[in-house]
């Protein structure tokens, strides 16, 4: 691209020589989709990075994305990859590669991890001067000062890089534990990383401080909450020596599983774990086969053959992660993961603590809403502390059930057949009593032959009788419902 300065021009609205000074027609590095110039803001002098979008960035995009789709649909034709939502994974990747040539939504996402990055001890990343950004030109700090891959680079001089460390007042084994911490901390409380983390993405900056390089049309990482939850679960279960335990946060980790039988699979996962958390161990070991790297790459090479395929972000995660993990051997031979693990985790714990401390003693501004909501919310509130007051009155706490209710509603219509029954079958034996013939020896005899008993005191008596036993009835069956299917007791009987 040969009009670059043209480029900066009209996203600045003519005003660039207002703005930049020096501004460097040789490309300092060239992407795919653009390239970056060295110059200098005119007001503080301050050096910068211009990176600058090509006009045709998002017609060979295009083209690119076409043919990953195409190839996505011979991978969703296979047998053994059709399980794999290959749709919803190209448009996840064309969405976030599209937003990456828009360099508005980039400075928006630099700035919000600068804010993040710089909480972490000795840690930073390059500022970001948002109101000179375009959709076509980001503007960014240019910071001065050799990578690591350039200090380590010195080993055949005079001194090698200890010589370096030494006149900057930087530990190697701190500056080690320190880009470990941010790189965990990124993963597992901010859930965002930065997009690049290898030796040459990593400059330093004297007194065990680092930056990491300003890497244009690449987004930050985002993980997400359920992968970055899993991720914590994962290094948990390895603190804890759970190697069965750890399998199951990698299927989270994974795409739409196929069907398998996860019994086989979780005993070689198992096992491979157990082998790495021994090699772990073992300091005189290479670093390869003692980083997290080597552990994903084994377990994503079986989970393969089974054709489970880890999510994107995750291996974009595992990869640079990788790529720290070589930096990190770099600088302290002897660096153990399993040691610095449990030292992030109690710091973890301790912020976390601190974070939840704070919020509590801040003062909460009011919510209206729910402030115009409490009348009806105290209602509720009443109603149901009386249903809860009335519920731990009855004898249990149980509900009643439907063979309860079924139960209880025969006891009634039992108890109903039976008073019909005893007051017919009394004026049944009355009626026979007055056909029979009587002596006049006693008094009720005479009476009886003089006249006979009143019909409506025969009816009377054998109505009581019978609600006698109706009650009885009654309250038997309601017993056996209660005890048996915990009917709440009736207070009335």
């Amino acid at each position: 691209m040969n009009d670059a300065r043209a480029v900066v021009a009209g996203a600045m609205g003519g005003f660039m020589e207002q703005r930049l000074v020096d501004f460097d027609e040789r490309p300092a590095r060239v992407s795919v989709f653009g390239q970056i110039h060295a110059a200098t803001l005119k007001r503080g002098g301050a050096p910068v990075w211009v990176a600058v979008r090509d006009p045709n960035a998002e017609q060979r995009l295009n083209d690119e994305l076409q043919e990953m789709e195409l190839f996505f649909a011979r991978l969703g034709r296979t047998n053994e990859l059709r399980h794999v939502p290959w749709e919803r994974l190209a448009r996840e990747l064309r969405a976030s590669l599209r937003d990456g040539l828009d360099l508005r939504i980039q400075a928006h996402a630099m700035r919000e991890l600068r804010k993040q990055v710089r909480r972490y001890p000795g840690a930073s990343s390059p500022r970001v001067f948002q109101r000179l950004c375009g959709p076509e030109v980001l503007v960014a700090e240019r910071v001065e000062g050799p990578s690591l891959e350039e200090v380590e680079a010195r080993a055949l001089d005079v001194g090698g890089p200890e010589a370096w460390f030494v006149e900057h007042g930087t530990d190697p084994e701190v500056l080690a534990s320190r880009l470990w911490r941010s790189f965990m901390r990124q993963l597992v409380e901010a859930r965002t990383l930065v997009p690049v983390q290898g030796m040459r993405d990593i400059v330093l900056l004297g007194d065990n401080r680092f930056c990491y390089r300003f890497e244009p049309f690449v987004l930050p990482l985002e993980m997400g909450v359920p992968r970055a939850e899993a991720f914590h679960f994962l290094l948990h279960a390895l603190l804890r020596r759970s190697y069965e335990g750890a399998f199951f946060p990698l299927l989270r980790l994974a795409e739409p599983l196929p069907p398998l039988e996860p019994y086989h699979l979780k005993k070689v996962v198992s096992r491979e774990v157990r082998a790495w958390a021994q090699r772990a161990e073992v300091e005189t070991l290479p670093s390869e086969t003692r980083s997290f790297g080597a552990l994903f790459e084994t377990v994503h090479t079986t989970m393969r053959r089974h054709s489970i395929i880890f999510d994107s972000a995750v291996l974009r995660a595992c990869q640079e992660l990788r790529r720290l993990e070589g930096a990190l051997f770099t600088l302290d031979s002897h660096f153990r993961v399993a040691s610095e693990l449990r030292r992030f985790f109690k710091r973890s714990v301790r912020r976390a603590a601190r974070r939840l401390t704070v919020q509590a003693q801040t003062p909460q501004a009011p919510d209206w809403e729910a402030m115009g909501q409490a009348s009806f919310a105290a209602i509720e509130s009443a109603r149901s502390s009386a249903e809860q007051a009335s519920r731990a009155s009855l004898p249990f706490a149980s509900e009643s059930t439907l063979v309860a209710y079924v139960f209880s509603h025969a006891a009634g219509f039992v108890s109903t057949v039976f008073i019909v029954t005893v007051v017919l079958l009394v004026m049944l034996v009355a009626r026979m009593t007055l056909d029979v013939p009587l002596s006049t020896d006693s008094w009720v005899e005479r009476a009886v032959a003089a006249g006979g008993l009143p019909a409506v005191p025969v009816f009377v008596m054998g109505l009581v009788s019978s609600a006698v036993g109706a009650w009885g009835l009654r309250r038997l069956a309601l017993r056996f419902a209660e005890r048996d299917s915990h009917l709440p007791a009736r207070r009335g009987l």
